[in-house]
């Protein structure tokens, strides 16, 4: 393991006035500058638990012979008091549980290549032990260590198919893998699951080149398809069923919760997505006024317009935890962009059910 310290580590405290949760309260938020892990481009956060850890990865500009650059990755573990660990090399980490279990994707990174995707794999924090996971593409994964992502079609030869993926779970009860049906010849189609609860619940996106995306909700108990109604991007779910992402009506991308077979765009009326859902009904996103204006980083504690947790910009919310931190980066160009926590405090009842 090696340590690495930020770029800068100051704190900054502001509050927006620009939304009140359904108590009337307006949601404060504190914002911790973390910083970058030195030499990267960006250091980007893509999970947080509920104790605080975070695991992302760091991105690396590495010059080639005959005068171009490819990027490198780094997977980290971080905590505020530890700071910054890198645990693989050549590889990103996409989400953590509360046992410390860490998904990873791992790259081969030949030199004067380009990298291009290998495995999957899962690390954990307390046994700093991993576990390959072959032909899957991990996501996400809940505190019973079923995940949930997409894995590499085969031929009859076992080769792996360029281009075709179909959305799995891997789960006590084995490998669950659903159909995408394509034409190899002529057609590219690719399914991949984005998120897992404690119940076992899925979200499934799938993207056919006559159709888009579609997006889809089941669980590792019950391997049916349920087409979510109105959600064309389906990224967050709660242990409560909620399943956050985009509904698309007109041309304009609006951000949405799917409830009890029913879909909700968000309050606010902007254009963008919701990514994330804890267990408190809170959402994070983004959004804009216009859709070809730049959007900022979001969050929904109620029923009423959203809090901003930064200007619009070069910015954006990845993940949030059930303690109302939120995980994101910020940054101008060229870079470096770093990692940011905000912490958000509202009143108690709030969030979208």
């Amino acid at each position: 393991m090696r340590l690495f310290t930020c770029v800068c580590a100051c704190l900054l405290t502001f509050v927006s006035f620009a939304s009140a949760d359904q108590r009337g309260a307006t949601p404060s938020v504190e914002t911790e500058f973390v910083g970058t892990i030195t030499g990267s481009l960006w250091t980007a956060p893509l999970a947080i638990n509920n104790q605080g850890l975070v695991v992302g990865y760091a991105a690396y500009e590495v010059s080639q012979p005959g005068g171009w650059s490819s990027l490198r990755y780094e997977a980290f573990l971080w905590d505020s008091r530890s700071g910054f660990r890198i645990i693989a090399q050549d590889a990103r980490a996409t989400d953590i549980n509360e046992r410390g279990d860490v998904t990873l994707v791992r790259y081969n990174c030949p030199v004067d290549e380009e990298c291009y995707y290998a495995r999957g794999a899962v690390w954990n924090a307390m046994t700093q032990v991993f576990t390959e996971l072959g032909r899957m593409h991990p996501n996400a994964i809940n505190n019973r260590g079923d995940i949930a992502g997409m894995c590499r079609i085969t031929d009859y030869g076992g080769r792996e198919i360029y281009g075709q993926a179909t959305a799995c779970v891997l789960s006590q009860q084995g490998l669950q893998e659903w159909e995408c049906e394509r034409d190899d010849t002529y057609h590219f189609c690719a399914m991949w699951a984005n998120a897992v609860n404690d119940r076992g619940d899925i979200v499934i996106e799938r993207s056919w080149e006559d159709e888009g995306v579609l997006a889809f909700h089941s669980s590792t108990s019950d391997p049916q398809l349920f087409p979510l109604d109105g959600l064309f991007l389906a990224q967050g779910l709660n242990n409560s069923g909620t399943i956050v992402g985009a509904a698309i009506k007109g041309g304009r991308q609006t951000p949405a919760a799917w409830r009890k077979q029913s879909t909700g765009l968000l309050p606010g009326g902007v254009f963008g997505s919701a990514r994330a859902v804890n267990n408190r009904g809170w959402i994070i996103g983004h959004g804009s006024e216009a859709s070809s204006s730049s959007s900022s980083p979001l969050i929904w504690t109620g029923r009423t317009e959203p809090t901003p947790l930064a200007p619009s910009g070069l910015a954006g919310a990845f993940d949030l935890n059930d303690r109302g931190q939120v995980v994101g980066l910020l940054g101008e160009w060229p870079g470096p962009y770093q990692m940011v926590v905000w912490r958000v405090r509202a009143g108690r009842g709030d969030g979208v059910r």
